[in-house]
């Protein structure tokens, strides 16, 4: 399989299309509470993931406004919020509750085991303990979880080739927990992923932790100061929401840059290789539309990316002094000039 189209799970996904109709229970108006790391009025990567869902909804047959409601709340960067506007959520009674990510996710799970919760973009979800299986999910939660983990070594890949002789590789994560704390789960997997690769190609990694937005001046000037080759960002609440600041602070230092989705590269990232947010968001429709006609979200498989994106901002190299190999740009799903 062409290497752009990326990885293809081994589970095996059950798609959950289905034709546009009617939608079920005419003249309800259903009410979707949608609960995400940043508010789509600051946030335009997350507009857009909200614009593509609704057209999705459009496709099944229904109206904003006339068919469903959207009560959106975002903690904007604090993960500790999650907890509570979970829990207004709940409290206002929607019918379904849409999750980006995996802490939304694990809160919503804590806050109702009633109102069907669909997750999008969420860590390994059976081992993050979101769902029992991905063939049968159990509980009240079901969706699209992502193969981050298994992405992270081509990611390194990639970057190689685009910088060659690259010895080095930062790492910007977040760690909200106590300094000594045990890795969770999942970011113990793509650590290990990460330094294997790295160890492949001889590459040395610097890993970078994140503890508040107010560190993030003093994390990314200690990483500057060790001088690396190259850097990989864990999507992560916090850093969407300065992710700016984070492409900002890679091209003044003259950093090259590869990142999980590619509205990093809409931000002035260098390149980005991950699941395409368009075909995900607009997926999460059928999930709804099937859970509004009364099935369980239990029922419902959880599903993996099947298309996986290549993005190179060609401008960005070229203020980086970088000359992307004619091989890789081939390979891009989409090059912005």
């Amino acid at each position: 399989m062409n290497d752009r189209r990326g990885v293809i799970s081994a589970v095996a996904c059950i798609v959950l299309c289905v034709p546009a109709i009617a939608p079920a229970q005419p003249g309800k108006v259903w009410r979707i509470g949608w609960l995400a790391p940043t508010s789509a009025a600051n946030d335009p990567s997350q507009a857009a993931r909200l614009a593509t869902f609704n057209q999705g909804m459009r496709e099944l047959g229904y109206s904003l406004g006339r068919d469903y409601t959207i009560e959106a709340k975002s903690v904007e960067g604090r993960n500790e919020r999650y907890p509570a506007l979970a829990a207004e959520l709940v409290a206002s009674r929607v019918d379904v509750i849409i999750t980006p990510g995996t802490s939304a996710a694990l809160a919503a799970q804590k806050a109702t085991t009633a109102i069907p919760i669909v997750f999008v973009s969420a860590g390994d979800a059976v081992a993050s303990g979101l769902i029992a299986s991905m063939a049968r999910p159990g509980g009240n939660l079901t969706g699209r979880s992502s193969i981050t983990q298994e992405l992270d070594a081509k990611r390194i890949e990639l970057l190689r080739e685009a910088v060659p002789g690259m010895s080095s590789l930062a790492v910007l994560r977040v760690r909200l927990d106590p300094p000594g704390t045990p890795l969770n789960p999942l970011q113990a997997q793509a650590m290990a992923a990460v330094e294997a690769a790295a160890r492949r190609y001889g590459i040395t990694v610097q890993v970078s932790d994140l503890r508040s937005a107010d560190q993030l001046d003093a994390t990314l000037a200690l990483m500057r100061s060790r001088q690396p080759s190259g850097l990989i960002v864990f999507d992560q609440t916090l850093v969407l929401s300065v992710k700016e600041r984070i492409t900002e602070f890679a091209l003044r230092s003259r950093i090259a840059a590869i990142y999980q989705q590619r509205y990093w590269v809409d931000a002035g990232g260098l390149m980005s290789y991950g699941p395409s947010n368009a075909d995900e968001y607009r997926r999460l429709a059928s999930y709804v539309h099937r859970i509004f006609r009364g099935d369980r979200p239990g029922d419902l498989p959880v599903e993996q990316p099947t298309r996986i994106d290549l993005v190179i901002n060609l401008k960005t190299a070229k203020a980086l002094g970088l000359t992307i190999p004619q091989s890789l740009l081939l390979r891009a799903d989409e090059v912005i000039q």
